[in-house]
């Protein structure tokens, strides 16, 4: 991969000394009574070394590397899906800490959305100005400028000159530089057919401030929405880069993505589910869960995945975890809140996995409660909801 050294760790599980050094991770990147398990999803560049980060349960422990890049590539596509979602997670939590970022990553996908929709930028606008030289409009003079008598002839003035503002080149070749630079720092995942053939001088670009301010200045001169985006997206991404030769995104709150995901998935593609079975059928659509808010008493639960029918009532918390060690009180509770002597109640916990199997959580047959975990496979999750 471009001589490129690529190291995989997996969050929940244990990073040597070797790549803790070799990647500067610390602080809330690792986790666990001696801080040697790693805390993130996400991806690093630094130089000619990468860090691939998968989430809890992708692969087995001991076998981390991956038979080819398009792994690397389906977590960076998840990642990126997901970026809103992580951002208003953190806004909600009023934590900024949620994720970890040196690239704008966020700007940089939405122009090369453009780019693939509407090719290179191009417009061209009338614009008006006042003086004495260039292309009079006499319609426009006549109608807008003072009435002067000299040497008894009237004069319009000033003259309103019209003329074309077009900056195609300077925002195609800001368009160029940021999806040629981030598709060669990102190689191992993005593709070369992204390369935009034009010419520009990088030296220009190391100029920051002087980028910026030529982007400003174009503020009030484009008039279409979806260029004004791009003019938007091109600004955000030149104030928020920091070294253009590294990557970082760290995502410390996988947790909200895999609810969000899991939520997709089950709609799209459980065809049944019961306390030691589920089965999967693509979009076959049978089930509408949604995240469900119910008032009990002078308190408030939350249900991620919640759906009821004339005959049962569905129950199901994704646990973003590495392993269930202890028994879930608040699922048990859950159940005996909101269930209904007239409907069958299926409770469960959706657990990631590298291999799909059911487990038993809890048991209580007396008063008819049974809380089973339903292991998924996360990479089978990730391309589902990476398609869509």
């Amino acid at each position: 991969m471009n001589n490129k050294s690529i190291h995989y760790i997996q969050e929940g599980l244990h990073v040597s000394k070797k790549i803790k050094e070799k990647f500067q991770l610390e602080g809330r990147d690792l986790t666990g009574n001696d801080s040697s398990k790693c805390n993130f999803t996400g991806l690093v560049v630094k130089g000619q070394n990468i860090l691939i980060s998968w989430p809890k349960k992708f692969h087995t422990p001991g076998n981390l590397e991956p038979d080819s890049n398009e792994d690397i590539k389906l977590l960076f596509d998840i990642l990126v899906k997901y970026l809103d979602l992580t951002e208003e997670c953190a806004m909600n939590e009023d934590d900024k800490n949620l994720f970890q970022d040196s690239y704008p990553l966020k700007s940089f996908q939405n122009i090369l959305q453009y780019y693939r929709k509407y090719g290179l930028y191009r417009e061209e606008n009338n614009i008006e100005t006042k003086g004495y030289s260039g292309k009079i409009d006499w319609k426009k003079t006549m109608a807008k400028s003072n009435k002067v008598i000299s040497k008894g002839k009237l004069l319009y003035l000033p003259f309103i000159i019209k003329d074309k503002f077009s900056e195609n080149v300077f925002i195609s070749e800001c368009m160029a530089y940021v999806i040629n630079e981030t598709t060669e720092l990102l190689s191992f995942i993005l593709p070369k057919r992204e390369y935009i053939d034009l010419e520009y001088n990088k030296d220009v670009f190391l100029n920051r401030d002087f980028v910026l301010s030529k982007l400003q200045s174009f503020k009030g001169k484009i008039f279409k929405d979806i260029n004004k985006k791009l003019l938007h997206d091109l600004i955000t991404f030149f104030e928020q880069l920091g070294n253009p030769s590294e990557f970082k995104y760290k995502n410390y709150y996988f947790s909200s993505i895999w609810e969000d995901m899991i939520g997709e998935y089950l709609n799209r593609n459980l065809f049944y589910i019961d306390t030691d079975k589920h089965e999967i059928k693509k979009n076959c659509k049978i089930f509408n869960f949604g995240k469900r808010r119910f008032g009990v008493g002078n308190r408030e639960i939350e249900v991620d995945h919640y759906f009821e029918t004339d005959t049962h009532i569905y129950i199901l918390d994704s646990k973003y975890y590495q392993s269930v060690q202890e028994l879930n009180y608040k699922q048990i509770a859950y159940d005996y809140f909101l269930r209904n002597e007239e409907k069958v109640v299926i409770n469960a916990l959706i657990v990631p996995n590298h291999i799909a199997e059911i487990k038993n959580h809890f048991a209580y047959v007396k008063d008819n409660l049974f809380i089973s975990e339903h292991y998924l496979v996360v990479r089978d999750i990730m391309r589902d909801c990476a398609r869509k």
